[in-house]
């Protein structure tokens, strides 16, 4: 593909070997990953761009450009990443990444919370203790109560939304 038919922040979908893939390119880099979210089956090609990530239109999916990590709720399964690398002015994919991996982190050591309260249900709180546990260790207590039952809507608009 020409770099030239890429411009910043745009998404272009494709397939290799059966996959539906994106490419986006993000200050000044060019980025291909799954395309698909693993959330939903959204199709991260009519998301947008933000910084070297890419949120899917869908539900707000998050995931990293450069790894294909999950990076925020829905998701809780990264996407497929490939290699790609700029010969004179056309893009190529050179081969698929490994898998990305959370990078766990201690907590204590880090000064990271102890507790962690999760206000959601379904998906987005089930992504939300994953991520939480694969980036802070085993040392954060993820508090959840099943039974509440709200629509995210509702939680945005009643204020739950706002940093505290």
């Amino acid at each position: 593909m020409p770099i030239q038919a890429l411009e910043q922040g745009q998404i272009v979908e494709g397939q290799v070997d059966g996959e539906t893939v994106i490419i986006a390119r993000s200050r000044g880099e060019v980025f291909a990953v799954g395309g698909v979210c693993t959330h939903c089956s959204g199709p991260l090609a009519k998301g947008i761009v933000i910084g070297q990530t890419v949120r899917c239109p869908w539900h707000h999916a998050c995931f990293s450009l450069r790894t294909g990590e999950d990076l925020g709720a829905p998701a809780f399964d990264p996407v497929s990443c490939w290699n790609t690398e700029l010969r004179g002015d056309r893009i190529y994919m050179t081969g698929k990444m490994k898998p990305a991996t959370r990078q766990a982190a201690n907590a204590a050591q880090d000064g990271g919370p102890e507790n962690i309260v999760i206000v959601v249900r379904g998906a987005a709180g089930f992504a939300e203790a994953e991520i939480a546990r694969a980036r802070c260790g085993s040392s954060p207590r993820c508090f959840m109560r099943a039974g509440w039952r709200m629509s995210c809507n509702n939680a945005s608009r009643n204020g739950m939304g706002r940093k505290l």
